[in-house]
């Protein structure tokens, strides 16, 4: 099984940096991805349980589903096809500080090639430290803009 936990602090307000993570249209905005559609809204919020997103990016095409939602705090999902894995869980969690936002995020997963556990770790933790990265630096913008 393979594990990936990050975290970074947003010096936006925990609202604003929902708002980003939370818009799976938006994505290709703050992300390397090519676009970001939703195949499936969720109930009842669109971005919510049961939505289902499809990121295109240079290479591959990957639909994840929306498993959890709770605003303004929690985003878990899960991944339906485009990579080569099995079970995989990924968990966003923002906590206030202040005004703050700490993000934590983490994923499990199994390669479904065997042999393959580091070099997936390592290509998902690339993947998931420039979403991260691309999240805090939206939020940041928007919040600059005030």
């Amino acid at each position: 099984m393979i594990r990936i936990s990050l975290s970074r602090r947003a010096t936006a307000p925990l609202e604003t940096v929902w708002a980003v993570l939370s818009d799976h249209r938006g994505m290709s905005k703050w992300t390397p991805l090519r676009s970001s559609t939703l195949e499936v809204e969720g109930n009842p919020a669109p971005n919510g349980v049961g939505a289902i997103r499809v990121l295109k990016a240079p290479m591959s095409k990957i639909r994840e589903r929306v498993e959890e939602f709770e605003a303004p705090n929690r985003l878990v999902y899960t991944l339906l096809s485009g990579a080569p894995v099995k079970d995989y869980r990924a968990e966003t969690t923002l906590e206030a500080d202040g005004d703050q936002t700490i993000i934590r995020f983490s994923i499990t997963c199994r390669p479904t090639i065997p042999g393959t556990s580091s070099i997936v770790k390592m290509v998902l933790g690339t993947m998931q430290g420039q979403l991260i990265k691309g999240l805090v630096t939206e939020s940041e913008r928007i919040a600059a803009q005030g």
